[in-house]
């Protein structure tokens, strides 16, 4: 009977002491909850506002300046007074001037693709299932792939990736983490085209792949600041891969023959083995 007295003496300590951890527990569940839905949505509002101000950007040069400016970014430095006399001429101030005004025109355009790469980086990043997120990245990949070699040159801003871009870091997006998408840059687009547009036009090929192919050539032709050695190093193996393409597509002796054509003008070509190997494989098929 003593034990019985015993043993419900001590329920009655525990059992309350019980509750109130269970109770403690539960208001540490309800704190973390809250604390996640608040974290959620600033992060929500955040990404909002990210992505709004970079649309804005991507859509004028002006406004993609302005917002790189209010970042703290720094602009092209105006061309220093070159004097050929005592003094400066009108002629060549305003030659100075028109350089300068045409040197912030093409940073701008580098600044407002620059947004634009961000926006559909961040996107892609924060929703990669989403189709419609992934079609307008492929559409903007497209249409940036045409201006592309209008910019083409070092210009400053070209090389700076995305998560360490003062943009970035001025409307606060810290997710970059180590993605792919944080280490895109402007100067990558050609290697961001073939990927995510020219090849899977390539399995198998269809019709679609030929302005591709003109279109990627073209970023590389303007990347190239020797013609000479785009024409004679780089090309050749790109027109044969173009014309294998076409080839596949619907083959025709014109097309075998355009092979011929680039095996035959580039003797020392080190794909020489390869092109010949897959010569033969067309002719075979044809």
């Amino acid at each position: 009977m003593k034990r019985l007295f015993l043993w419900a003496a001590l329920g009655l300590v525990v059992a309350p002491r019980a509750m109130a951890q269970s109770t403690s527990l539960q208001v540490l569940e309800q704190d973390l909850q809250q604390a996640q839905a608040q974290h959620d949505s600033a992060s929500s509002q955040q990404m909002t506002q990210f992505i709004s101000q970079l649309d804005a950007a991507s859509q004028s040069p002006d406004a993609a300046l302005s917002l790189y400016q209010s970042a703290g970014g720094n602009v092209p430095e105006p061309t220093p007074i070159s004097k050929h006399y005592n003094y400066e001429t009108p002629t060549e101030k305003a030659d100075r001037e028109a350089a300068d005004r045409q040197k912030l025109t093409i940073f701008a355009n580098v600044a407002q693709i620059h947004c634009g790469l961000m926006k559909n980086a961040a996107l892609v990043l924060t929703t990669p299932k989403d189709p419609k997120v992934q079609q307008q990245w492929i559409d903007w990949l497209k249409n940036t792939a045409t201006i592309y070699p209008q910019l083409a040159g070092k210009l400053p801003l070209k090389n700076v990736t995305m998560k360490e871009s003062v943009i970035s870091k001025y409307l606060g997006f810290h997710g970059w983490g180590q993605s792919d998408q944080g280490g895109w840059s402007f100067d990558q687009l050609p290697v961001l085209y073939k990927t995510q547009v020219l090849d899977p036009l390539r399995s198998p090929p269809v019709p679609a792949v030929i302005d591709a192919w003109n279109t990627y050539i073209g970023m590389l032709r303007a990347d190239d600041p020797d013609p000479n050695h785009f024409a004679q190093a780089t090309e050749p193996a790109l027109d044969f891969d173009r014309t294998a393409d076409d080839f596949a597509i619907r083959p025709t002796m014109d097309k075998l023959q355009a092979v011929d054509q680039i095996i035959k003008a580039n003797p020392t070509s080190d794909h020489m083995n390869d092109w010949i190997a897959r010569a033969r494989q067309m002719i075979a098929a044809y």
